[in-house]
């Protein structure tokens, strides 16, 4: 999970990331991606390792459960983010998929883990659920086989 892999998730592995190596020796840490090059989500840029942590928990930045849909797509989304630019398993699909969480999150107007959005129309509800499943599954291994 990315959130031992960063600098402030419970449990943090950043001590044995940064004994092995680092980034340059294959020890990746969310922070390393964050800062090079970069994670986007719709049009919010993720810059902190708290917030990163937050929508990977599916909360907001205080710790209070986020349960709109838009935020467990999120939640996947930056996982698979995260997990492509890490160089992980990828098939078209794959991207497919982060493009198409990228526009709904684009288009509810998401501002990160503690944001207001915008109010989703029918075609936005009925893709955000489907969406959000395919990309759990490009994140567990299940879909580029």
């Amino acid at each position: 999970s990315w959130v031992i892999w960063s600098t402030c998730g419970e449990g943090s592995k950043a001590e044995t990331a940064r004994a092995n190596g680092g980034r340059d020796a294959g020890w990746i840490l969310l922070d390393d991606l964050l800062a090079d090059p970069g994670i986007r989500i719709g049009d919010h840029d993720l810059s902190t390792c708290s917030e990163s942590v937050a929508l990977l928990e599916g909360s907001t930045n205080n710790g209070d459960e986020a349960s709109e849909p838009a935020y467990a797509l999120a939640r996947q989304l930056v996982a698979a983010e995260l997990n492509l630019t890490a160089g992980a398993e990828w098939c078209p699909v794959a991207d497919e998929l982060a493009l198409g969480g990228h526009l709904v999150l684009s288009t509810l107007r998401f501002a990160g883990a503690d944001g207001t959005l915008a109010v989703p129309n029918e075609e936005i509800s009925a893709a955000m659920p489907q969406i959000t499943s395919l990309l759990l599954a490009y994140n567990m291994g299940e879909l580029c086989q």
